[in-house]
């Protein structure tokens, strides 16, 4: 079980309807599935990004000027939010990624990693993990920040059988989502479902017996995160059969907001694009 961060108001609201005129819909590139803020023509390297719980494709929106150059953001849309929210949303990994591969693998043509922050750190790894059975290609590396390693005990106060009122009220002790989104019975009730969705994907998720992916895994963490310790990200080490890494940075579940760490994963992925040239 691995820790479920719901976003902060950057996902919700008008994004989340769909409302959010720089977010697209279906294109004739991306499907449903797929957003490209910044589209490059030639990537030399394609991150493809999952969202955290309560999120979409947005969180990704003012990435690519922050990337280095070859660098192309592919974030993926889940349904349930943004362009998708009249869509059902999943409330298990697994579900997600059976959708999802028919339409991701044949983008993965050239070389790729994955991003994942909370809940899409699980399902970045899950991604990873079932190319890795089925002898598909496999990311350059897989970046995971704000989230437990899927064989960590979750501590933190489970929120998936909560009742509406106290749900609600977890999230407020959170800072979770804004004051003035919680405020609004009318628009919670219509966020509710995803966001419960995303709460079960994540708290039901375990892999108690895996085998270590061949590609390196890069972890991230916040040091004011009551959520994720950092004991719970250096664990991801038993991920892999190649290198590891692992940082902390200062802030709380969201520190992935940052300049700080948005530049520490620019970084690694600069580093990947010296090590492929």
């Amino acid at each position: 079980m691995s820790s479920c961060g719901i976003d902060d108001g950057a996902g919700t609201t008008a994004s989340m309807r769909g409302l959010d005129g720089n977010v697209g819909g279906r294109d004739a590139r991306g499907g449903v599935w797929f957003q490209y803020p910044r589209p490059c023509a030639d990537p030399a390297l394609r991150l493809f990004c999952f969202p955290h719980a309560g999120s979409g494709a947005s969180a990704y929106r003012q990435w690519p000027p922050h990337m280095p150059p070859g660098v192309e953001i592919c974030a993926i849309q889940l349904p349930g939010r943004e362009s998708r929210f009249t869509e059902p949303a999943f409330d298990s990994a697994e579900r997600v990624v059976d959708a999802l591969l028919p339409t991701l693998l044949p983008r993965l043509g050239r070389p790729f990693a994955f991003f994942g922050h909370s809940m899409g750190a699980l399902l970045a790894y899950e991604t990873a993990t079932r190319l890795q059975q089925r002898g598909g290609p496999m990311p350059v590396r897989l970046l995971v920040s704000g989230c437990g390693a899927p064989h960590v005990p979750e501590r933190a106060t489970r929120l998936k059988a909560l009742p509406d009122d106290a749900f609600v009220a977890e999230l407020r002790r959170m800072q979770g989502m804004p004051d003035e989104i919680i405020a609004n019975a009318e628009l919670m009730q219509v966020l509710l479902p995803t966001l419960r969705a995303d709460t079960a994907l994540c708290e039901d998720y375990a892999r108690d017996a895996w085998s270590p992916l061949c590609c390196p895994i890069a972890a991230y963490g916040g040091l004011e995160d009551h959520r994720v310790e950092p004991a719970a990200v250096e664990a991801w080490r038993a991920h892999t059969a190649s290198v590891f890494t692992a940082r902390m940075f200062t802030g709380g579940h969201f520190f992935i907001r940052s300049l700080d760490a948005i530049r520490a994963v620019a970084a690694d992925l600069a580093s990947l694009e010296e090590a492929m040239a």
